[in-house]
C-alpha cells in the first residue's frame, strides 16, 4: 500500500516539471527552466523524504487518505472504520526486540520469559502483538571471521610462545573458535520484526481517537518498560504496512528492508 499524499505530489512535480521544460522550448523562454529545476527538487526531496513529510503536509492540510471502509486520518498516526452504530480506531506501536536466546544461559532465557509474561499480564483492554519472522544469511559473515581467524593464526605462527603478543593473538582466536562453533552448530539466527496493535470502539469519532491514543501510550509505556526496550507509535507509510500486513505479509527479509527504507 503506498502513501497516497506524497505519490500524488511526487508524480504532480515531475509532471509540471517536464510541462515548464516544454513550455519553455516552445516559447523560446529560458528563464522558466529555473521553475522546473525547482519542481524536479522538490519531487525527489518528497520522493526521499515522504516518510517524513507525509504526515506533516496531511496534518497541515486535514488531508484524509480513504481506502475502503477504512480511513488514515491527516496524522496518519490511526486508522478508523465507521459502522452503523459508532467508530473503531487502530494504532500501531513498533517494539525494537534486541535480545536473542541463541547466546544467552538457560537462566537469561528465562529471565526473558518472564520479561515477556510479566507484559502480556500487565497489559490492559486488548493487544494484538504480530511477529514477522526471516531467515538471516550468515554465509558472508561466517566467511569473515574463518579469514579473520586465518590472518590471526599467521601472525601467530611468527610470534614466540611467551610473548604479550602471542597471548592477545590466542584469546582472539579464541573468540573467533566460539563465534564460528556457535554460527556453524547453533541454532540459526533469526530477524525478527515486532509490532503491536491496540483498538478502542466509541460513539463518536472524537471519542473513539483520544481512547485509542490513551490506550496506544499506556500499552508503549507498559511494553517498554517490561521488555525493557523501545517502544514507538508509528504513523506514515510504517501504519500502512502494517495494515496492509495483518492480509499478505511480507515474503523476503529484503521486501521488510524495502518497505521500512
Amino acid at each position: 500500500m503506498q502513501n497516497i499524499n506524497t505519490t500524488y505530489l511526487v508524480v504532480g512535480f515531475l509532471v509540471l516539471g517536464i510541462l515548464t521544460i516544454l513550455f519553455s522550448y516552445s516559447f523560446q523562454r529560458p528563464e522558466i527552466l529555473f521553475l522546473s529545476i525547482i519542481c524536479f527538487i522538490l519531487g525527489i526531496i518528497i520522493w526521499r523524504f515522504g516518510y517524513f513529510l507525509g504526515p506533516l503536509l496531511s496534518s497541515l492540510f486535514k488531508i484524509t487518505i480513504k481506502f475502503g471502509d477504512y480511513e488514515l486520518t491527516p496524522e496518519q498516526d490511526m486508522i478508523i472504520k465507521k459502522t452503523e452504530n459508532g467508530y473503531y480506531a487502530s494504532m500501531f506501536l513498533s517494539i525494537a526486540l534486541k535480545d536473542s536466546s541463541t547466546f544467552k544461559t538457560e537462566g537469561q532465557n528465562l529471565m526473558l520469559m518472564q520479561m515477556f509474561e510479566k507484559a502480556i499480564t500487565s497489559l490492559r483492554g486488548t493487544t494484538k502483538i504480530s511477529l514477522i519472522i526471516t531467515n538471516v544469511d550468515v554465509s558472508e559473515f561466517l566467511e569473515k571471521l574463518i579469514e579473520k581467524r586465518s590472518l590471526a593464526e599467521q601472525k601467530r605462527s611468527q610470534l614466540k610462545a611467551n610473548s604479550a603478543q602471542a597471548a592477545i593473538l590466542d584469546r582472539e582466536i579464541e573468540s573467533y573458535n566460539i563465534q564460528i562453533k556457535q554460527i556453524s552448530t547453533g541454532e540459526k539466527p533469526m530477524q525478527v520484526l515486532a509490532y503491536a496493535q491496540v483498538s478502542a470502539y466509541a460513539p463518536t469519532k472524537n471519542q473513539v481517537m483520544q481512547k485509542v491514543k490513551n490506550q496506544a501510550q499506556q500499552t508503549a509505556a507498559i511494553l517498554a518498560n517490561a521488555l525493557a526496550t523501545e517502544v514507538t507509535l508509528l504513523n506514515g507509510k510504517d501504519i500502512l504496512s502494517c495494515f496492509e500486513w495483518e492480509v499478505i505479509s511480507p515474503v523476503s527479509k529484503a521486501q521488510i528492508e524495502n518497505e521500512l527504507s
